[in-house]
């Protein structure tokens, strides 16, 4: 039901030519003039915020009722959920995209993954990609509805910390190409073992499309596992990426020389043997590097494009950005992994930390936090 105002529900009709939205927002704190709002159902009631909302620029909100402060010049669509609503702008939106899609996920590296694809594949075309670590059952269809119609390649990072959660989200963005980084102790405390959560991982295979590309880590000890889910699912091209000599036929990383500061790397794609550099150091870092070439190869962008564009990337913040602080006598570097933690996150965080020379007299301190949800 398509209505204006909160007095004119069952007889108000706005043309579809009276208003357009440019953005999609649930959040009314990073809500951008434009912005369609999603009134969600959660510890809050998005419906509460309509009036903010509206102050704060919505062009038009999804809801499923009609709060009574709702301002008489906002437009309305009115469903039953708004979840499944969000969900159905999501599809609508796949469906009349001609690009490329990909979905990432991994127990690790999946948002540094995707930032390096939107670096890599930005040199080859349009890219969509969430600014924000939108991988879950809102953030994937919000990501989703807001691919315009003529970007070149999409790409969506997709999270879990329970099985089953995976599976829709991924049938929401029939992605063709589908990447799994690796499988990790991660959200352990949600599983009765790593292999529920390789099983877990593997469910982003069963939304592949048909004649899709499975992009999977050969260094990782589920990988002939992952190979024969991807199998089950009708998925006949696999390329693999690794160090490991069954990364041959896909990307494989002869060496890496990292600094501190930067790193280089020199891998065979395909046979063709390549070496670049990457502005952030960490070996994790140049194997999430792998997996976007691979990715690049399978879409069609040009090689040498896609890593003139990874040469662009930086770490992100929380996820291995460095800092500089000056002192009286000297400088402290950070290196900021604070996002998130599990065991190979922590592994890969204290690599790099050691990678890195301390000035004269200087010191390496680790200072950790917490890793949580690994249960016992």
């Amino acid at each position: 039901l398509l209505c204006l105002g909160a007095d004119r529900l069952e007889d108000g009709r706005v043309s579809a030519d009276d208003w357009q939205v440019h953005g999609i927002s649930f959040d009314t704190r990073s809500l951008q003039t434009g912005d369609l709002f999603v009134a969600l159902h959660g510890a809050r009631d998005g419906h509460d915020f309509i009036r903010d909302a509206a102050e704060r620029g919505a062009r038009a909100a999804l809801v499923s009722r009609i709060p009574d402060e709702t301002p008489a010049s906002l437009p309305l669509l009115k469903v039953p959920d708004t979840v499944a609503g969000l969900s159905s702008l999501g599809a609508a939106a796949r469906d009349r995209n001609f690009g490329q899609l990909i979905a990432v996920t991994g127990s690790v590296g999946k948002t540094t993954t995707k930032e390096m694809l939107r670096s890599a594949l930005a040199t080859a075309g349009t890219v969509h990609a969430a600014e924000k670590s939108f991988n879950n059952h809102l953030g994937v269809p919000t990501s989703l509805a807001s691919l315009p119609d003529r970007s070149d390649y999409g790409v969506f990072e997709i999270g879990m910390n329970h099985s089953g959660e995976i599976t829709p989200l991924t049938a929401l963005v029939r992605p063709h190409v589908a990447i799994i980084t690796t499988v990790a102790p991660a959200h352990l405390g949600n599983f009765d073992s790593v292999d529920e959560i390789a099983a877990a991982k593997g469910e982003i295979l069963s939304g592949v499309r048909p004649g899709g590309v499975a992009i999977l880590n050969a260094d990782n000890e589920y990988y002939d596992y992952l190979v024969s889910t991807a199998r089950s699912f009708g998925i006949e091209r696999v390329i693999p990426f690794g160090s490991d000599e069954k990364s041959d036929s896909g990307v494989r990383l002869i060496s890496y020389v990292g600094t501190g500061r930067d790193c280089t790397a020199t891998v065979s794609v395909e046979g063709e043997e390549i070496s670049f550099r990457l502005a952030s150091p960490g070996r994790h870092l140049a194997m999430n590097a792998l997996a976007v070439l691979a990715a690049a190869k399978a879409v069609g962008a040009p090689l040498g494009q896609a890593i003139s564009g990874l040469e662009q990337f930086r770490a992100g913040e929380g996820r291995g950005a460095q800092h500089q602080m000056p002192l009286e006598n000297g400088s402290i570097t950070i290196l900021d992994e604070a996002y998130n933690a599990n065991p190979a996150s922590m592994a890969a965080a204290f690599a790099v930390l050691g990678s890195m020379t301390p000035e004269m007299g200087g010191r390496r301190i680790a200072v950790l936090g917490e890793m949580k949800e690994l249960g016992d």
